[in-house]
């Protein structure tokens, strides 16, 4: 994770001479990693049409804090896709098969948050294809 990290903080140092320091600004030898837990909005989930409707909102109570960051890190915890193969997941015994509209991303990527991790339980919700 760390020479990740590093290795997405080079390009920023020389890219525009200040090497980094937050996006409200700081020291220059300054790296501002924030992480948080899981992110999902399944298709399936009762309340998704209000995530839907609030996706610029979604993260307004942490948004001064993933501004700060230069680095802002979560576990999406769906697989985005189209692919709907839930019944070989139920099949297999897994009680919470779920799967996120491509469409969704935007509202994770919009909020800031740049470096995400796909290693979950639901990876392989929707199958090899999804």
């Amino acid at each position: 994770m760390l020479v990740l990290a590093a290795l997405l903080w080079a390009p920023v140092a020389s890219a525009g001479g200040d090497a980094g320091g937050g996006a409200a600004g700081g020291a220059a030898d300054t790296l501002v990693v924030n992480f948080a837990g899981d992110v999902a909005y399944p298709d399936r989930w009762p309340r998704v049409a209000e995530v839907d409707r609030r996706k610029d909102k979604l993260f307004e109570q942490v948004q001064p804090i993933l501004d700060s960051g230069d680095l802002n890190f979560a576990n999406l915890e769906c697989p985005l896709t189209t692919a709907r193969h839930l019944a070989k997941a139920a099949a297999a015994g897994k009680k919470w098969a779920i799967t996120c509209a491509p469409a969704r991303l935007a509202y994770v990527l919009d909020s800031g948050l740049n470096l995400l991790s796909l290693a979950n339980n639901h990876t392989a919700d929707a199958g090899f294809r999804g």
